[in-house]
């Protein structure tokens, strides 16, 4: 599998998924097999808003049962926030302790154009390192 080669040639590797757990990648196989196939730890990533709660904990119940132990979550903060963005990361904290809820806040509204790299480096080290410990 050319991801095991790669991986073999960094410290670590983050693969960005492609929308979910579901999302198919090819014939009978999607996300959720590629995961178990490479037996990875997981970061699961979700909007901190509104319907949050039930999506983030269908997506860790899905990969607590195809055999994922190592998981963490991340909330991404938005520009317009909800009542519920206040909330989310408490309660998610609270219902799958022990797995690590961390929030990232709203990095501006283009987050990957050269200026706002520079200016969030610091924070998304931080942030990364939480992510990765």
């Amino acid at each position: 599998m050319q991801i095991r080669r790669i991986a073999k040639r960094c410290e670590c590797l983050l693969i960005e998924g492609s929308g979910g757990l579901l999302v198919p990648l090819g014939e009978r196989y999607d996300v959720a097999d590629l995961i178990v196939k490479l037996n990875c730890e997981v970061v699961v990533v979700a909007r901190n808003r509104l319907g949050t709660i039930n999506h983030t904990l269908l997506t860790v119940q899905a990969l607590q049962l195809a055999g994922n132990k190592r998981l963490s979550v991340v909330l991404m903060e938005r520009k317009d926030r909800d009542l519920s963005s206040t909330s989310n990361g408490i309660l998610l904290s609270e219902i799958l302790a022990p797995i690590p809820v961390l929030e990232i806040a709203f990095r501006g509204p283009n987050p990957l154009v050269h200026e706002a790299i520079k200016k969030n480096a610091k924070k998304m080290e931080k942030t990364l390192a939480q992510i990765l410990a």
